[in-house]
């Protein structure tokens, strides 16, 4: 299921509220110290900036690699230029625009694939469950010639090089364009050829499920855990959960790796900046 929401954000060009530029206020404001990080991001969730791939898929269009997500929620926050997204569900085909300041959100199990109309498409991807879908959490809608083998499949994925990352999402298109025509001529066959791809889609990643409970009972369960703590706290009278308040601006990594949808620049909790106002001491 995919959800869009239209509403935008007043501030989104107010530099000390853009999620992309914490961390880069004037020094006169602010020194900053690198620590190591505790715990995750806000929920335990991911952040990534993705620049969408701009080069012609099989389609004729521009854009990412149709794919879904087994376990996450995920959400795309348009940041600048103009584009689409194209989704495949249990009710079929459907297309959205987006634009900055919308968003468009998925459950696990949508099939989903960002359009780059004008080549100028830059989103803001968050993650449920510590970043899941950049662990594993992924299967890309490939043909069902290679998807019936693991090894083909294994292989298709690899990817180190922008010629790898484009013939990965040409091979996903391909797959998605079969689902689609078929969701097209009649919604039961629909139905049937995206159950077999989600079989699949299964089969293909049943090996990392151990791994994947662990990264979220490590990351959003031990976040669920502490918020019920601080409640609990609360409720007693005591401000002690307030006086460990502290203001961290999270660094992004140091490269840009090959994402499903584009170039792909994430905000990891490995380090981060705390905020030391000037003329203090630390």
């Amino acid at each position: 299921m995919a959800v869009r929401l239209s509403r935008k954000i007043q501030d989104r060009g107010n530099p000390e509220l853009d999620p992309l530029r914490l961390g880069k206020a004037s020094p006169k404001a602010m020194r900053t110290e690198v620590i190591p990080a505790k715990g995750v991001l806000p929920g335990g969730i991911l952040v990534s900036r993705v620049r969408i791939y701009d080069t012609v898929s099989p389609d004729g269009q521009r854009g990412g690699t149709p794919h879904i997500h087994l376990a996450s929620d995920e959400m795309y926050y348009c940041l600048s230029g103009q584009g689409a997204v194209e989704i495949i569900d249990w009710e079929g085909f459907k297309r959205y625009s987006i634009a900055p300041g919308e968003v468009m959100s998925f459950t696990p199990g949508t099939i989903h694939r960002a359009i780059n109309l004008r080549r100028d498409l830059t989103i803001l991807v968050i993650m449920q469950n510590k970043g899941l879908p950049e662990q594993g959490d992924v299967a890309i809608c490939f043909p069902r010639t290679t998807l019936s083998s693991r090894a083909t499949y294994e292989k298709r994925m690899s990817v180190f090089t922008d010629e790898d990352a484009f013939r990965r999402r040409d091979l996903g298109v391909e797959g998605f364009l079969d689902l689609k025509s078929t969701f097209e001529r009649s919604l039961k066959a629909g139905r049937e050829l995206l159950d077999r791809f989600y079989r699949r889609a299964l089969e293909n990643t049943r090996k990392q499920l151990a791994d994947w409970r662990q990264v979220i009972e490590t990351g959003p369960a031990v976040e669920v855990q502490r918020s019920r703590d601080i409640i609990t706290t609360l409720e007693s009278g005591s401000i002690v959960s307030l006086r460990r308040g502290r203001g961290k601006a999270v660094c992004s990594n140091s490269r840009t790796s090959f994402g499903y949808c584009g170039y792909v620049e994430s905000y990891h909790p490995g380090k981060v900046f705390n905020h030391i106002p000037e003329g203090l001491s630390y």
